[in-house]
């Protein structure tokens, strides 16, 4: 696996039960009929959990009548929106026939043109039949008359895309769409409502990686003034989902190997990147199995990453503790790690006391958002470091190779 920023690729490299994942969703997104109504597959999850790395898993695992097109909607956004490449990417896969390629032609200038004009008016609200009409007259300029329904006609162009793939190729087609919610909440909106009108067509589905409630937030912020919810919204578009699950721990620490421990089965992978790692595993173990926000893989690999630039520093296990919390606060919680480093001792031990979860909200602690329990999970099992503003300063000014 590593300590790298990289998703893993084959399933020999999983460690956390990925693969059973992997496995539901071929079975979800495969009916045993290439004329099954396509339809699209959320697969949810949080920021570094590794929704990358299933997609991976599951490509690995397609069959011989399946085309696989991967689409990153992050590096592919433009400021007209990601639908342009989305359907380029799809033609990609396409043999090269004259009515296939002159169905891309049509399909991509009709929706740049359409997403041009909404970029111009800055609108957030999805791509306009109005527009669609107007830049169809423009594309389709020989045909006499206005279309009466522009959406089909796109869908009929778009189908023709997809039926050239299943005739010449192969005769299964799925789309694996990663980082929609990291673009615009325009480019993402405008992306599902897309998948749902135009380029819905049997044969092809979509999988899609997201942070379900990043993507909820979008579609709130852009139907706001609404009865619109973010969440019912998602629910049409994406109908069926699975959701990566937060590693497990069991109740105690096991020497020996145990793979229904997950947490300390990654942290085993890691220990084998990091030997240093190997005499702190025990102390390690315990904060993330107390500490949910820690069980998240690509943020806990950026810790032991930056860990690893003071790893001769780290004799004990109160001075691990103490530079975890201390790397923890900057990472996740940049702000309280301000208040630390600007505060006296006597407001430091203020601050923490309100921290605790006994206490009754703050308003130091509604600054923190929907966070807030995470926080005071972290401030109940660190309690033992962080109440001592003078231990944590000695341990920062010790360990400056942090660069904290």
């Amino acid at each position: 696996m590593g300590l790298g920023e990289s998703p893993i690729c084959f399933s020999q490299d999983d460690k956390l039960r990925l693969n059973e994942l992997a496995e539901a969703v071929v079975r979800l997104t495969d009916t045993g009929t290439t004329e099954h109504v396509g339809h699209t597959l959320g697969i949810y999850g949080s920021w570094g959990c590794g929704k990358t790395s299933l997609l991976n898993l599951v490509r690995e695992r397609c069959n011989q009548n399946t085309t696989w097109i991967a689409f990153d909607a992050w590096a592919q956004q433009t400021p007209t929106g990601i639908l342009v490449p989305l359907v380029r990417e799809v033609a990609r896969a396409k043999p090269r026939l004259p009515t296939a390629i002159n169905s891309f032609r049509r399909l991509a200038k009709v929706i740049a043109l359409s997403s041009m004009d909404i970029a111009l008016r800055s609108a957030t609200g999805g791509m306009k039949v109005d527009d669609v009409t107007k830049h169809l007259i423009t594309v389709d300029a020989d045909s006499p008359g206005i279309p009466d329904d522009p959406v089909n006609l796109l869908r009929r162009e778009f189908k023709q895309l997809v039926q050239s793939i299943k005739t010449h190729k192969k005769p299964r087609v799925l789309v694996a769409i990663d980082n929609l919610d990291r673009c615009r909440p325009e480019t993402a909106l405008t992306t599902l409502e897309a998948l749902s009108t135009f380029l819905y067509e049997q044969g092809c589905s979509y999988l899609i990686a997201v942070d379900d409630t990043v993507l909820a937030s979008f579609i709130t912020r852009c139907y706001s003034g609404t009865h619109l919810d973010g969440w019912r919204f998602l629910e049409k578009v994406i109908p069926d989902y699975i959701r990566i699950p937060t590693p497990r721990a069991n109740q105690h620490f096991a020497a020996d190997d145990d793979p229904s421990d997950e947490v300390l089965t990654f942290l085993r992978s890691l220990s084998a990147e990091a030997n240093w790692l190997t005499v702190h595993e025990a102390e390690m173990w315990e904060l993330m199995s107390g500490v949910t926000i820690l069980r998240n893989p690509r943020r806990l690999k950026r810790i032991v990453r930056q860990l690893a630039l003071v790893k001769d520093e780290l004799e004990n296990a109160k001075v691990f503790r103490c530079a975890m919390a201390l790397v923890t606060m900057s990472d996740v919680w940049p702000d309280l790690f301000q208040q630390f480093i600007s505060s006296s001792a006597t407001q430091w031990k203020v601050i923490v006391a309100e921290l605790l979860p006994a206490k009754t909200p703050s308003a130091n602690m509604r600054a923190q958002g929907p966070r807030i329990h995470e926080l005071q999970e972290f401030v109940r099992i660190f309690k033992s470091v962080i109440s001592s503003h003078k231990e944590l300063w000695m341990v920062l000014d010790r360990l400056r190779g942090l660069g904290l």
